[in-house]
């Protein structure tokens, strides 16, 4: 009777145990498989390159985990309080456009900024020789910069690019003995657009200069700007040619400054400030300065050759006998001076100040086109009026006698005198000669406008 549940106990631990040898292969292969797809998957584990880079990703790691670990990026990076950080700054720009209309100028580029933060030195020796390392724009304190004169306003977020890559550099004062501190740089981008006075009296060989300013909320005492190491800012408009030629538009650039000013008691002034009590109530502003002046190439032949013609023209048909057909050139004259006009008043750009001086001539010179064209028609009209030819006649000799001086010089006497006496001349002929001094008065009177307008 005992034999039976025996055998069956015995049946029981051999199935078990045959169970567990299978259990105990499965376990082995599996590892087996693991360990082999792992070798698989980590090929370059005996390759110096990649546990180099792994070993400096690690010390990266370590090296932000420590310096970050007591710090706060609200906190002004000086461990004197009263000290003031100096955050350098240079300006590379990239595009400049300029509206006529808005008196707008939009600058394009990348902004280097430097300074220091007593609060992120390391010794490389703790981090295998790692000097230097990049974090992100939110880790750190950063200078507040804004644009004072933007179009859109002082607390604009657009202008200066908020996204940028930080790259702290541990610095030694001794040596090499203790690192105090470390250089922060960055290089974020910009697209500023600031108002500017354009003045267009002297079109189309007005001369400009704009300004972008550059400030941070923060008086002296705290945050001081300065221009990096002196440098003017750096201008490549062109990536294809390398004489390139500075021009945007109608205008072309021929230099860019810049320089620090201070704003103390409401005020903007060139001289840094002296006392404590200064320094206290003034901010720091960097200012660009882009000077460019307009190249209008097809003014001459658009603009300026057609009024030239046209002024020719009027001047000319003075000389020409027939007074019929020169009142009729010269009213045609009239007509064509007008429509330039009018298509010079479309292109010049409204002034802030005067009005341009070029506009000035065109009018001036369409006002004595006018005035030919009334002179030439008036003596047209007089041509059948007898009485009046006689009254004209009589009252031009008795003004011509009266003058104290003779107004002709003494190379002319003797033409003069062989015009005859004004009264025997007749009307033609006194018609000729009076027509002969307007042209040459009214040539007189051109040139001093022309003078005035494009060479004074």
């Amino acid at each position: 009777l005992l034999a039976q549940p025996c055998r069956e106990v015995m049946r029981s631990l051999r199935a078990c145990l045959l169970g567990l040898i299978i259990l105990s292969a499965t376990v082995y292969s599996t590892k087996d498989s693991e360990d082999s797809e792992g070798l698989q998957l980590n090929p370059d584990e005996d390759n110096d390159e990649y546990v180099y880079n792994r070993t400096y990703a690690d010390q990266q790691n370590s090296l932000q985990l420590a310096i970050f670990k007591n710090y706060n990026r609200n906190d002004r990076p000086v461990k004197v309080a009263d000290n003031s950080l100096d955050v350098d700054i240079h300006l590379h720009v990239t595009h400049v456009s300029f509206n006529q209309k808005e008196q707008t100028m939009t600058v394009h580029g990348h902004m280097y900024m430097s300074w220091f933060d007593e609060f992120l030195g390391w010794d490389p020796k703790d981090y295998d020789g790692v000097s230097t390392t990049n974090v992100k724009k939110w880790q750190i304190w950063m200078p507040d910069v804004r644009v004072s004169n933007s179009i859109n306003g002082i607390y604009s977020v657009h202008d200066i690019s908020r996204n940028a890559h930080i790259t702290l550099q541990t610095v030694s004062l001794d040596g090499g003995k203790t690192y105090t501190r470390a250089k922060v740089e960055t290089y974020p981008t910009f697209s500023m657009k600031v108002g500017c006075i354009m003045d267009f009296s002297d079109y189309p060989y007005d001369d400009h200069a704009c300004g972008v300013r550059l400030y941070t909320p923060r008086k002296m005492r705290q945050v001081r700007l300065n221009v990096y190491r002196g440098l003017p800012p750096t201008m490549f408009l062109s990536w294809s040619n390398a004489t390139q030629k500075l021009t945007s538009g109608e205008f072309t650039i021929h230099r860019a400054s810049n320089n620090i000013s201070f704003y103390r008691f409401g005020e903007k002034e060139n001289n840094s400030p002296i006392t404590g009590n200064e320094v206290t109530k003034t901010w720091s502003i960097y200012n660009l300065y882009i000077f460019y002046r307009r190249h209008s190439a097809t003014y001459f032949v658009t603009v300026a050759l057609p009024l030239i013609s046209s002024t020719i023209i009027s001047l000319t048909s003075l000389l020409i006998k027939d007074v019929q057909f020169a009142t009729l050139l010269n009213g045609l004259t009239f007509i064509i001076h007008s429509l330039f006009i009018r298509e010079f008043s479309v292109i010049c750009p409204v002034s802030v100040y005067l009005v341009p001086r070029a506009m000035m001539f065109h009018g001036f010179s369409l006002a004595l086109t006018v005035f030919c064209f009334s002179f030439q028609l008036s003596l047209w009209i007089l041509c059948s009026q007898t009485g009046a030819q006689t009254y004209i006649i009589d009252t031009y000799s008795k003004a011509y006698n009266a003058l104290p001086v003779d107004p002709f010089p003494g190379f002319m006497t003797d033409f003069v005198k062989g015009l005859g006496d004004i009264r025997t001349r007749g009307w033609k002929r006194n018609m000729t000669v009076w027509r002969g001094e307007m042209c040459g008065l009214l040539s007189f009177v051109y040139l001093i406008l022309f003078a005035r307008a494009f060479l004074i």
